[in-house]
């Protein structure tokens, strides 16, 4: 039954219907806000376990270095295996979500790699017969293992987005609730340093991978108690507005096509120059969340436990690049895509800034004490996280969100972020086999960050597409080839312009590097 407030009230009684109508549509609207708040945190909690899981590698790496003489080479191409699976299942699970309930995808993901991070321990080479292992035989099965782990922890991200993208659809604050969801990335990146240094020094290296395991129950038992807050409808059409409102024989193509288009196509020319995007981005945070404990190690001079509470600062400073760069994105004007992109792209310019500039010359400072330049470093690091997560987070997140709202491609959120995140992930995976070829290349541990500024840039380039600056007609061809042919080419100019550039001093990187670890042991003993 409907009440209707006359004219014979007057202005009075109009301002009190006005009232009871507004507090009525309060009303309304607070339930679908509470059920936004509770899936925030179910999954915010959970993509933080993923993290605590992901960065248990990067904490022990310096022990297996130290008690299995496992090589660089060897320790990176465990990273190679993991993000090579992650790269791989993060397409698969974005087409898997659009298809399955995500909240079942999320759970089976989390059980998956806690299983799998318990038993690398067992099975990697060394264990029995101690010192180095040799042979590719050997470490198939922990290749096997950590394979398993990166295709487990490639169902967090399309999984969660889906539920997320359904809540915050036509949320103006978009970008503030998903920089808030971001930060479990920075704390469980955090949480897993910390609880890494502590295990390490107290228990070793086989409990930090062992001992996460018996979290993953309390988190299952989370979701299953806010299961129907994470349930996601199914779309009435997963086919972008375009193609529906065009003819229905290509409706029905998309509909049937290949596996490969499912995977990679018809998403339009700004999803992948996204992907582009993410490329540069997550090859910068992954080679730094990998590699910045070793580096506190083997040129600082840190032990381990200490390697490895350092390098938190960097996630620390991502924390509020986090927080920051959402909000500020939600306040400004245009098309959500505009607003996500540029803002990101002046923040990764600073931080290759810091990087090629600042950073190093901190560490050219010989005369500071040992405490100035500790400090200084982690201040360093601190503001790099702020620069590289916070765009990370956004165009991982808020941007394929807003990208799948304006080009009607709601129904195919998952596939958009798997894509996205995907093609992220390939720069992670060509991150480890780069740092380690740079330092043995290219003036040892210290001449990494300059290299990380130069594909800072690279990112802030493939970002100005997207900021309006450029006129779409000129980028309306890319296709998956010019993803694929831009990450590639663009990292091979990079490496062979280094080469040359630092081909002279190998053998003198060589030297500095070797002298290096060889006093950080000796300071040690």
């Amino acid at each position: 039954e409907h009440t209707t407030v006359g004219p014979s009230l007057g202005r009075g009684g109009r301002r009190a219907g006005a009232s009871v109508a507004a507090m009525a549509a309060a009303g309304a609207a607070s339930p679908p806000d509470r059920q936004l708040h509770t899936a925030l945190a179910l999954t915010w909690l959970a993509y933080g376990y993923f993290y605590v899981l992901r960065k248990a590698l990067g904490a022990v790496k310096s022990a297996l270095r130290n008690e299995l003489l496992y090589s660089e080479s060897q320790l990176a191409s465990l990273d190679t295996a993991f993000l090579a699976a992650y790269s791989a299942g993060l397409y698969v699970s974005g087409c898997l979500v659009d298809a399955v309930q995500p909240r079942v995808v999320l759970c089976c993901g989390i059980c998956l790699a806690a299983a799998a991070a318990f038993l690398l321990p067992l099975l990697l080479p060394g264990q029995l017969g101690g010192g180095g292992a040799e042979g590719f035989v050997v470490w198939i099965p922990a290749y096997l293992c950590w394979i398993a782990h990166g295709l487990a922890q490639s169902a967090g991200h399309p999984a969660i987005q889906r539920v997320l993208g359904k809540r915050l659809r036509g949320n103006r604050w978009s970008g503030m609730y998903l920089g808030i969801w971001t930060t479990s990335q920075t704390v469980g990146g955090m949480t897993g340093n910390f609880c890494g240094g502590y295990l390490l020094s107290n228990f070793g290296w086989q409990a930090v991978l062992q001992r996460p395991i018996f979290v993953a129950p309390c988190i299952v038992l989370c979701l299953a108690l806010g299961w129907s807050v994470l349930e996601v409808p199914k779309e009435p059409s997963a086919v972008p507005l375009a193609y529906e409102e065009g003819d229905h024989e290509d409706v029905e193509k998309r509909r049937r096509g290949s596996c490969c288009t499912r995977l990679f196509g018809g998403f339009g020319a700004q999803v992948y120059v996204a992907a582009l995007a993410a490329f540069f981005v997550k090859f910068v945070r992954y080679a730094l969340l990998f590699w910045l404990p070793y580096y506190n190690w083997a040129v600082l001079g840190f032990d381990a436990s200490k390697a490895a509470y350092h390098a938190s600062v960097f996630e620390f400073g991502g924390f509020f690049g986090t927080m920051a760069l959402g909000p500020l994105s939600d306040r400004l004007d245009g098309p959500g895509t505009h607003r996500r992109a540029w803002p990101s792209a002046v923040l990764m310019f600073g931080g290759a800034l810091l990087l090629g500039f600042v950073i190093p010359q901190v560490e050219a400072q010989s005369q500071w004490s040992p405490a100035s330049r500790e400090c200084a470093m982690a201040l360093g690091i601190f503001l790099v996280g702020i620069s590289v997560d916070g765009p990370e987070s956004v165009v991982t997140g808020a941007l394929c969100n807003d990208l799948c709202q304006d080009s009607g491609l709601t129904g195919l959120q998952g596939r958009v972020v798997g894509m996205v995140n995907g093609t992220g992930i390939l720069g992670a995976l060509i991150a480890g086999p780069a740092v380690t070829f740079w330092v043995r290349s290219c003036g040892g541990w210290p001449a990494v960050f300059p290299f990380l500024a130069i594909i800072s840039l690279l990112g802030v380039a493939s970002l100005i597409p997207l900021c309006n600056f450029v006129s779409w007609p000129s980028v309306m061809a890319a296709r998956t080839g010019l993803v694929a042919t831009g990450c590639a080419g663009a990292t091979l100019v990079v490496v062979l312009l280094f080469s040359v550039i630092c081909n002279p001093l190998v053998e003198v990187s060589r030297a500095d590097a070797e002298q290096n670890v060889t006093g950080a042991n000796s300071s040690r003993a």
